[in-house]
């Protein structure tokens, strides 16, 4: 994104609060002109790392170029790598800047990282913006939306740097995405819980007629369930 002070890297751990932007200029060198404001991360990217303890990150979002007004914005959590429930805890919320102000924050949650987990990304994204701000047009997202790309990095990695068994792991992890594999299975096993215990989809009191189906229809629903995952 093109700011009036230098943005060329992208932010840190040690910096997950972010470079506050002065002004967002566009691509012409002119910043945008806009009295509700210009809503903005203060860049695309992010990198956090996260141990055998979870922890949690205040990220900033800015209203630049303009404070006119009451502005809001939905915001979202969005997996790529990570897995929402065992990478990260999945939120969506509301933001709100009163006349005057120029920064909210979004607070993340990290979950634990085993010493065999590789880096995962995800990504927070602002959309729905109300109160005539707009997005950053230069960020990841244009003006529809505006996303930030989360690395989360092992802290773990100096812990097993010289292990073998270790290193194979994370390329496993890496490779097959392991907290993918566990979302999915335990999905399975749900599907396959449903199809013996679930009478009615409605979750209404089961008929005598609904018993009946259930019963009919068990044996096939229980070897779909389990030949389908």
């Amino acid at each position: 994104p093109d700011f009036s002070e230098d943005a060329s890297c992208s932010q840190s751990d040690d910096s997950s609060r972010g470079s506050e932007p002065v002004v967002v200029l566009d691509r012409r060198g002119v910043p945008y002109q806009n009295v509700y404001g210009v809503i903005t991360f203060s860049d695309d990217t992010l990198e956090l790392s996260c141990g055998l303890e979870g922890r949690e990150v205040s990220v900033p979002v800015f209203r630049k170029n303009g404070v006119q007004g009451t502005v809001r914005c939905k915001y979202r959590t969005e997996g790529l790598s990570a897995v929402a429930g065992y990478d990260f805890t999945a939120i969506e919320g509301e933001l709100q800047w009163s006349p005057g102000e120029m920064r909210q924050e979004v607070t993340l949650e990290l979950l634990p990282k085993q010493l065999s987990e590789a880096a995962d990304q995800f990504q927070l994204v602002l959309e729905d913006p109300e109160g005539g701000a707009i997005f950053n047009p230069n960020q990841d997202g244009s003006e529809d939306r505006c996303v930030l790309t989360i690395t989360i990095l092992n802290e773990n990695d100096e812990l097993t740097r010289n292990i073998a068994a270790m290193k194979m792991s994370q390329f496993v992890d890496k490779v097959m995405n392991i907290d993918k594999l566990r979302l999915g299975a335990q999905s399975w096993y749900e599907d396959i819980i449903s199809s013996v215990c679930d009478v009615t989809d409605d979750g209404e009191r089961a008929s005598c007629l609904d018993w009946m189906h259930h019963i009919f229809s068990m044996p096939w629903k229980f070897t779909l369930s389990v030949l389908i995952p």
